[in-house]
């Protein structure tokens, strides 16, 4: 008889572990976090505004139409330094005044707060003596007490650090606004048109042209005294139906009006 074999059993089948199984298994590595060195707030203020060198005037007031640093702005400069040197802002405000003024057919909130900012530092010490500023807003709806707080911590953060705006000095450029302007030579152009406008007022019978000989020396810059004389004397004439009398040394009299009115 033949005998019947057996069959080893089947082994089972290894699995191979997902990787994204082992992924999921593993604990993130929480991130080392490096407490502040131990020192006076003095200090560690010191090392923030060696940190935080300026502040730009990146905000635009549309209705007013100047640029100015919000407080978005200052916070986002300083606030990773004053985490990194462990210095806490602290603050103490007073309300000096809260009205509802009416402005026309509108009501106007006004708000002014006496603001006192304070640092506590890495060692628990706080500075001598708190910073004190005003802040002061308006508005028309619920906004008034906020800008009044942010005005008020922007100033006191500018004026602790020290924060410039990185624009350049005004005393490095000159305001010409406010500085006598030179005369400018008058080209060879416009000083031979001044003479054609002499060689050809006795020729001009009406005040039209008179007028436009006016306009277009004065746009030249060859509108001196002594062409506006001859111009008023010859418009003088041509109104009298008299000749010519600028070439004979007639100049007008005092009292005369000139020939352009709205120059």
């Amino acid at each position: 008889m033949a005998t019947a074999t057996k069959k080893a059993p089947a082994k089972p089948e290894e699995t191979t572990p997902d990787k994204t199984t082992e992924q999921a298994q593993e604990k993130p590595e929480a991130p080392e976090r490096k407490d502040p060195e131990q020192v006076p707030v003095h200090i560690a203020l010191a090392r923030v505004m060696a940190d935080v060198k300026a502040v730009r005037k990146e905000g635009f007031n549309e209705h007013q139409r100047y640029n100015f640093r919000g407080i978005d702005g200052v916070m986002n400069a300083v606030g990773p330094s004053l985490r990194t040197h462990g210095v806490l802002p602290q603050f103490k405000v007073e309300l000096i005044k809260h009205e509802h003024v009416p402005a026309g057919k509108k009501v106007q909130t006004q708000v002014l707060l006496r603001y006192e900012l304070n640092f506590l530092g890495p060692m628990c010490d706080t500075l001598p003596d708190p910073v004190v500023v005003f802040g002061e807003a308006n508005d028309y709806q619920d906004k008034a007490l906020a800008k009044a707080h942010s005005v008020a911590y922007r100033t006191a953060m500018l004026q602790v650090l020290c924060l410039p705006t990185d624009e350049p000095d005004p005393d490095t450029y000159s305001d010409t606004n406010h500085m006598p302007q030179q005369a400018q030579q008058p080209t060879q152009e416009a000083v031979e048109l001044a003479n054609a406008i002499r060689a050809d007022l006795p020729n001009v019978t009406t005040n039209e042209e008179l007028q436009s000989m006016w306009r277009e020396a004065q746009k030249h810059g060859v509108l001196d005294q002594d062409l506006k004389e001859k111009l008023m004397a010859r418009s003088k004439a041509v109104k009298d139906g008299q000749p010519d009398t600028t070439e004979s040394g007639g100049s007008g009299t005092a009292d005369q009006k000139p020939v352009e009115q709205n120059s």
